[in-house]
């Protein structure tokens, strides 16, 4: 699922660079309405492609929370303790989730945090999703604290 989750977002990255649109082809981030300038009469063919890719993101998004919304209940959170792994990226499919699946992901992530199935860590990060995004994500510190 993860490999999936990151393979349709990296297919954005790989659109915007053929068309000279990203980041590292101008040095900064491009918004809409600068990308819609840059490529003048490319833009419309760039924008089918753009909103195809973000059409199956939201499909895949949507799959995969509910996948692991179902795996989850039955087995426990596949965590980096759960499955005995150095890293664990099972909390990002959780950070890609559609909105109306985040109160059920918050009961279900509360309850898998006091059972010790989920850090600290990745708990911090999905909850910073299902509130909005607002500022930085968490980020661990060396002694494996969380910056907030």
């Amino acid at each position: 699922m993860y490999l999936i989750d990151q393979n349709i977002r990296y297919s954005a990255i790989k659109l915007d660079s053929a068309y000279k649109v990203d980041r590292k082809s101008n040095g900064k981030h491009l918004f809409y309405n600068e990308k819609k300038a840059k490529l003048g009469n490319r833009f419309t063919n760039y924008k089918k492609a753009q909103d195809s890719i973000l059409l199956l993101r939201d499909k895949i998004d949507a799959s995969n929370t509910k996948k692991l919304i179902q795996l989850t209940k039955k087995y426990g959170f596949p965590g980096m303790h759960r499955l005995k792994a150095k890293k664990a990226s099972a909390y990002f499919i959780f950070v890609h989730s559609p909105q109306k699946y985040h109160s059920k992901i918050a009961s279900l992530i509360s309850s898998e945090y006091e059972l010790g199935r989920i850090s600290e860590y990745e708990k911090e990060y999905i909850f910073w999703h299902l509130k909005g995004r607002n500022g930085h994500p968490p980020r661990l510190k060396k002694d494996g604290s969380i910056l907030h």
